[in-house]
């Protein structure tokens, strides 16, 4: 019979939906990054605090807006696989490392006394679901380059929020959530902000993204964005013809040294700050290498699966964490759990560099950035596999697309499916 529709209810109403992968990939964005907002409206202003003088953090509100935030782009993560069509083969190994981490995580909260633990392990459970939802996705690229765009604008308009509140403490911005804070949204703006269109908006966000950085001091995201943005630019010189890169790499060279001799000065005491009385040289990190020390008592005293995450705060007496995602997971997981998520965030970026080179596209440059960004922030933050800050739950998108794989079924006939198939194969000819 001719003439008669084939088309089932479900796929009448993913038409009827209209959502295609940038429209998924923009309400998912702002949706993970809602979490800053919250902290700068619902959190009182900044309190600085020193070396065994530690100020409470947490505020109820926050936490549940937090978590309910998270849970309804989990929720939204299955609706855009539906609608766009997925595929898990994609994610095979992702999921297996992260399952792992979840599996060590229930291993290790059997010894916390913390009745909020199964909730804890429930949701980074479901947080590395809704980044193998997206690492599985069809048409990843659109999505994740408006993913990328929409949380640059909302980070962007967080700083805004930070730099007009006047909240100083200790000489910097506070910005209610604290200077490392808002340091950290500007790198990941900083980072993301090369899939934001037209090109010329790229511009007020890099300079809101600088001026947040310069006063918040946040020497850890100055840090680890210089080496994001290192890693983006090597790579796209590498791209280039070689006289081209060769100019290129002698004109920044020239620059580099230019800004060591007449700016060393600027640098070292109006942005690494070391000869200041508190911050300086002379002051441990900031009291970190104590609380370095610290933490890796705890890891020697729990080598294997560690005290469960969320808890290691608790055995510390100097600071208020770790301010290191590896002694801190090494801490809460083990060293077998530090080992897993290096496999998994290094493995990561690994694959990112690999997949920039198979082909070059914005949208792969910036996973590269963005997770050497992350790396290298984890040796001053502890922004590892936490639930409760867009940077980390960005990292987990970020790692499922690096470790996406596109298989191919044995025949060699076979080809991953468009959206329109809901990420079923498609078979070819057979030869």
């Amino acid at each position: 019979m001719t003439g008669l529709s084939t088309a089932t209810p479900a796929m009448a109403l993913r038409a009827g939906l209209k959502l295609g992968p940038a429209a998924v990939g923009g309400i998912w964005g702002v949706l993970l990054t809602l979490i800053p907002l919250y902290d700068y409206f619902l959190r009182p202003n900044y309190e600085g605090s020193s070396l065994y003088h530690s100020v409470n953090y947490v505020v109820p509100a926050i936490a549940f807006l937090s978590t309910a935030t998270l849970m309804a782009a989990v929720g939204f993560s299955f609706v855009a696989a539906w609608v766009i069509g997925v595929d898990y083969r994609r994610q095979s190994f992702m999921a297996a490392l992260a399952m792992t981490l979840v599996v060590l995580a229930a291993l290790s909260g059997m010894t916390a006394n913390a009745p909020v633990m199964p909730l804890v392990i429930l949701t980074l459970f479901l947080a590395y679901v809704m980044a193998v939802n997206f690492g599985a996705l069809n048409h990843w690229e659109a999505a994740f380059q408006a993913f990328a765009a929409a949380a640059v604008v909302v980070f962007t308009l967080g700083d805004i929020l930070a730099l007009t509140s006047r909240d100083v403490s200790w000489g910097r911005l506070g910005g209610h959530a604290g200077p490392n804070y808002w340091g950290m949204v500007s790198g990941a703006a900083l980072m993301l902000c090369l899939c934001l269109k037209p090109a010329w908006l790229r511009i007020p966000v890099i300079l809101v993204a600088l001026l947040t950085l310069y006063e918040t001091q946040a020497r850890g995201s100055i840090v680890a964005a210089t080496a994001g943005a290192a890693a983006m630019g090597a790579i796209s010189l590498m791209r280039l013809p070689a006289r081209h890169a060769l100019l290129i790499a002698v004109v920044a060279a020239i620059a580099a040294v230019l800004v060591f001799i007449f700016g060393s000065d600027f640098i070292s005491h109006k942005i690494l700050l070391l000869d200041d009385q508190y911050r300086g040289a002379a002051s441990n990190g900031s009291g970190r290498l104590i609380g370095w020390a610290e933490t890796i008592n705890v890891i020697a005293a729990h080598p294997l699966f560690g005290v469960g995450l969320k808890q290691h705060e608790q055995y510390l007496h100097a600071v208020a964490n770790a301010h290191n995602a590896y002694l801190a997971a090494a801490a809460e997981q083990g060293l077998i759990g530090l080992t897993v998520y290096l496999a998994l965030m290094v493995g990561a970026s690994v694959r990112a560099v690999f997949k920039v080179f198979e082909q070059f596209t914005r949208q792969r440059i910036v996973l590269v950035g963005y997770l050497i960004y992350l790396l290298m922030l984890g040796l001053f933050e502890q922004v590892s596999y936490q639930t409760g800050n867009s940077f980390a739950l960005i990292g987990m998108i970020a790692a499922a697309l690096s470790w996406r794989a596109e298989p191919r079924l044995p025949t060699g006939g076979d080809r991953l499916a468009p959206a329109s198939t809901g990420g079923r194969t498609a078979r070819g000819p057979t030869p």
